[in-house]
């Protein structure tokens, strides 16, 4: 009689508003199995080998169990936010939703069925958080955090400094991650819920002038959405600023001596644009969290986090004369 198992991936999606990203974060929560026989089908029953470890409720018959589910995958995300706070107490809610999201990764079967369709972004979410360096800078993994607050109608711009070491040297993997949080004041009566709208823009440029004049004269245009970044990311533009979290990405595998990180400047710009209806709810300035994350994991001789702090420095001693 023939008979086999099939093991079952499974998620949970419930209803997202205007589109926002939701979930915005993956974790393993274990697996479902199917026992096949030729006229019959079934789950296995528990305790399987299948499920995530945990304690036992009823730990005097037995301490640890195993289950499945989304009980089994949200602790772990939880557990990450608290290990934030464990080394930076005094952290916002916006800086642990930035830090999570910024150094999410999408597991590859989940981006084979983004490739195959959009849609399953809305399952995916951002991915899975990548542990190592979410917590403090590491030579080859650099982590730049910026809290601050803007009024309506402004746009803040952020440098981020490109160190030699990321654009230089073999083919291989890199990759730069920008998560932007904020909690603005809502209205549940509308689809367009957020009071206020803020949202971030990667782009190059060969000087603050150059890309200040640019987005100031948009501004006045109201038509500054329409400036583009400088490379796709992963998600895209649309996509990611429809949520109050919002995360991209931006690969890379070889530089040439033409390529815009070797010849122009990198700016992050985060600009604030309230829903008319909305303005009498907002605060002159609203806060935000800005994370942007550089990965240079193939490089073992990666030296991003001397580079960039070299860097800061220079321009903090500059400023200071």
């Amino acid at each position: 009689m023939p008979r086999s198992i099939n093991l079952l991936t499974f998620t949970r999606h419930g209803p997202s508003i205007d589109g926002a990203i939701k979930p915005e974060l993956l974790a393993y929560g274990g697996n479902w199995g199917i026992k096949i026989h030729a006229t019959d089908a079934r789950l296995l029953e528990q305790n399987r080998g299948l499920g995530v470890a945990s304690t036992n409720f009823q730990f005097i018959r037995q301490l640890l169990t195993e289950g499945c589910g989304t009980s089994m995958a949200a602790p772990q995300v939880a557990h990450l936010a608290a290990s934030i706070l464990r080394e930076h107490p005094k952290a916002s809610t916006n800086l642990l939703r930035a830090l999570l999201c910024a150094h999410a990764v999408m597991p590859e079967p989940c981006q084979n069925l983004i490739d195959q369709n959009k849609e399953f972004r809305t399952v995916c979410g951002y991915g899975r958080v990548d542990e190592p360096a979410l917590y403090r800078s590491l030579e080859n993994a650099v982590t730049l955090i910026a809290n601050e607050t803007i009024a309506n109608k402004h746009h803040h711009f952020y440098e981020i400094p490109i160190p030699s070491d990321f654009t230089s040297g073999s083919k291989r993997s890199r990759k730069i991650s920008v998560a932007l949080a904020y909690t603005p004041p809502v209205r549940t009566t509308r689809i367009k819920y957020r009071a206020t709208r803020i949202d971030f823009r990667l782009v190059a440029a060969p000087d603050l002038e150059h890309v200040t004049t640019m987005f100031n004269q948009a501004t006045e245009k109201k038509d500054f959405s329409n400036i583009p970044e400088f490379k796709k990311g992963k998600i895209g533009q649309t996509a990611r600023n429809k949520g109050t979290v919002q995360a991209d990405s931006w690969q890379f595998e070889s530089f040439n001596k033409n390529a815009l990180l070797k010849n122009e400047r990198l700016f992050a710009v985060v600009t604030r644009n309230d829903f008319p209806w909305g303005e009498d709810l907002c605060s002159e300035k609203e806060d935000y969290t800005l994370v942007v994350s550089l990965h240079d994991r193939e490089n073992e001789n990666a030296r991003l986090y001397s580079q960039i702090r070299a860097k800061i420095q220079a321009k903090i001693r500059m400023r200071a004369k």
